[in-house]
């Protein structure tokens, strides 16, 4: 007999990368990721790179959204292009 199921939905924290929301990432990012740089080579904004202490480097665009959930190992991050993190998720929470 087949049967339809639907991804349980979970809930993250995220942060858009804009280019001038600096102190605001920064803040947020300190408290997981590592090697975290904000590279300016006289662009409009300035490129954003970190680590994570699963091993994986990260270089979003702006306009990317960085997502971090819990999984099995702690925390997990994902890079998601706004299009495809609108798609995905909804707001449930707002912080200021």
């Amino acid at each position: 007999m087949s049967e339809t199921y639907r991804q349980k939905a979970h809930t993250v924290a995220a942060m858009q990368w804009t280019g001038d929301n600096q102190p605001e990432l920064k803040a947020w990012l300190d408290l997981w990721a590592q090697d975290l740089h904000f590279i300016d080579e006289g662009d409009i904004h300035p490129d954003l790179i970190f680590s994570t202490g699963d091993g994986y480097d990260y270089n979003p665009e702006l306009g990317d959204w960085i997502v971090r959930y819990p999984d099995h190992l702690g925390v997990a991050v994902r890079v998601l292009a706004d299009d495809d993190f609108r798609a995905d998720f909804e707001c449930v929470e707002a912080r200021s």
